[in-house]
């Protein structure tokens, strides 16, 4: 359980994360330029996500705890949240190149 514990750490910390960062105006097509600058704009809340996985991440692992799912129970569940994730995201969240 330890893998799927991982993933759904970071999909909350992504989550709360993509709920709070300023909306942006999606039906204007962007130049280079414009979205370099959206990048830059993102850096402080990419970072802080990283940090808090991290931190999350080490919390995790130093806190006492057990396996009650196979190894190969724990892989499958994370993947299929994986999957789940990814298709349930809501389309403001997701970057159009």
């Amino acid at each position: 359980m330890n893998i799927t514990l991982h993933t759904l750490a970071a999909f909350a910390t992504g989550t709360a994360l993509a709920a709070r960062m300023p909306e942006r105006d999606r039906m204007n097509p962007t130049s280079v330029l414009e979205h370099s600058q959206g990048l830059l704009r993102d850096l402080p809340w990419l970072a802080s996500g990283l940090a808090g996985n991290i931190l999350l991440h080490g919390l995790m692992d130093v806190a006492p705890h057990t396996y009650p799912l196979p190894w190969r129970l724990d892989i499958l569940a994370a993947f299929v949240l994986i999957v789940l994730t990814l298709a349930l995201v809501r389309p403001r969240y997701i970057r159009k190149s």
